[in-house]
């Protein structure tokens, strides 16, 4: 019951904020990638199938493929090992991940699949270092588990400098970090309890593991 909860709360309340809002992020960071549409229209974030134009000094767009996508969440977070769960989900859905990687592969099932999986990549990380000192850990060494999520709102920028740094490989801006603690203000800011400190910090490593800044290439 507890994963099926997980699950319905990242595939409901992630897949529309990723896909409609911080998508956006590496548009705000200045990245220099552009597409283009057959109709020359620019495409600041994916799912615009099509033809795909070349624009002069412009990094070409691709995504991760899909026998790349699991071990990259893995790898960024510092998990090690995906759980069983983790390796299901990934099962199930990797058909719907890019097989090469193109740009104009780009689709809302795809962004679906990758937003699932980085909630299942995320409970796993959330898993072990909840049970180790704050300290010890990697990601969430700032967020206080046993306290809700008011007590934690301070620890939302370092949680995400150190996920911005470690899955896409820059620091976060100054807008990109403002638009995550909104969301996680809005979604979160009259819980109490610990258990919403856990989802919150859920909702916003799922954010940020499977934004377009994670799976671009």
């Amino acid at each position: 019951m507890k994963n099926m909860k997980t699950k319905a709360f990242v595939l409901v309340s992630l897949f529309v904020a990723m896909a409609v809002g911080y998508q956006n992020c590496g548009d705000s960071a200045g990245s220099g990638y552009n597409v283009a549409g057959s109709n020359g229209s620019n495409l600041s974030t994916p799912g615009g199938n099509g033809d795909i134009a070349v624009i002069a000094e412009a990094r070409t767009a691709s995504v991760i493929s899909a026998n790349r996508v699991m071990d990259s969440m893995v790898s960024c977070l510092g998990t090690i090992e995906p759980s069983d769960a983790t390796r299901q989900e990934y099962d199930r859905l990797k058909g719907s991940c890019s097989v090469e990687g193109s740009a104009n592969s780009i689709s809302q099932p795809m962004l679906a699949a990758f937003t699932i999986l980085g909630g299942e990549a995320c409970n796993d990380l959330i898993n072990i270092e909840e049970q180790r000192a704050q300290g010890e850990r990697r990601i969430f060494n700032s967020v206080d588990f046993d306290a809700g999520p008011n007590a934690n709102f301070n620890a939302i920028s370092d949680v995400v400098r150190r996920l911005s740094r470690s899955c896409w490989g820059r620091n976060e801006t100054s807008q990109e970090l403002r638009d995550l603690e909104i969301g996680v203000s809005q979604a979160f800011g009259n819980a109490n309890g610990a258990r919403n400190t856990r989802m919150s910090m859920l909702y916003l490593c799922t954010i940020m593991v499977s934004s377009f800044n994670s799976i671009e290439m």
